[in-house]
């Protein structure tokens, strides 16, 4: 797999605050970014083939006049880019899974229009964040606010996902961010699976998780001391810790774990994150 980064652009403010989140983030690894427009030769409405013709000549001039003008406002943003250029017939989920297959992540921005979702979750972003063989880093407006210096891990301890570790960990030492690694257990959840109808003291079940959360942290940093790890084993509903902490952050890490064969979906601590987290999101795969 290459280090490219490649970005889904449709014309929208969304798209170009993407392809500008993915352009800095590009010249911090000293790799290219490749911004994509997907366009489709299905012209609808057209009653004839000299119409649809003129129709598909148009989609196709329309889609170089969107990559020209993204590609404009990211050097302009990000002078040092080495930015390039993808014109696509298809459909864009497809298109953009496909492109994945040889990228080290692809980006997309949270709300578009045109080949590309109009919410935040439609069509696009969830099929290729279900789909994609590399990391998808869904980016919404609030990318372009202050840095805050701080990374957000979400993490099950119990299923803990090698592949968001290593994206995590690698992210903070390249932007020299502090990483929050957040395990939200609730606490009926733990006693269904540990006390099986018995007696527990809570107080002694906070610390089993928080130990829990230490032991698979330890290895990941005794291999990158030079991250500033702070764990947090929170008596919490998953979903609601990280959409809290997502306040705070610049990048909210997440894994989604994907049998080998069959439908794959987005858990439902994944939906809301990228339905109410307030930072960009990463959606890391894990093969299981």
């Amino acid at each position: 797999m290459s280090q490219l980064i490649v970005v889904g652009v449709d014309g929208s403010p969304q798209s170009v605050v993407a392809a500008r989140w993915a352009a800095r983030e590009a010249a911090r690894r000293g790799t290219a970014v490749q911004l994509v427009h997907v366009w489709t030769r299905h012209a609808r409405g057209a009653r004839d083939v000299q119409m649809r013709g003129a129709t598909v000549q148009r989609a196709a001039m329309d889609g170089r006049g969107v990559l020209e003008i993204a590609t404009a406002l990211v050097r302009q943003d990000v002078p040092q880019a080495d930015v390039r250029e993808q014109l696509i017939d298809g459909i864009p989920a497809r298109q953009l899974v496909e492109s994945a297959a040889e990228a080290a992540m692809i980006v997309l921005g949270a709300r578009g229009h045109g080949g590309f979702a109009s919410l935040l979750l439609g069509s696009t972003s969830q099929r290729v964040a279900a789909h994609a063989p590399c990391p998808v880093v869904v980016v919404g407006q609030d990318a372009e606010r202050p840095p805050t210096g701080r990374i957000v891990l979400g993490l099950n301890v119990h299923k803990a996902s090698a592949a968001a570790l290593e994206f995590a960990f690698s992210m903070a030492a390249r932007t020299a961010a502090e990483l929050h690694v957040i395990y939200g257990w609730a606490v009926d959840d733990t006693y269904a699976r540990f006390s099986k109808g018995s007696a527990f003291n809570l107080d002694e079940l906070r610390e089993q998780e928080r130990q829990a959360l230490s032991d698979v942290l330890d290895p990941w940093i005794a291999k990158a001391p030079q991250v500033n790890v702070v764990q947090l084993a929170l008596d919490a509903t998953a979903d609601a810790a990280l959409v809290a902490a997502s306040a705070e952050a610049d990048l909210l890490v997440l894994s989604a774990r994907r049998a080998r064969t069959g439908p794959r979906h987005l858990g439902p601590v994944v939906h809301s994150a990228l339905r109410h987290a307030t930072c960009p999101v990463a959606v890391v795969p894990e093969e299981l």
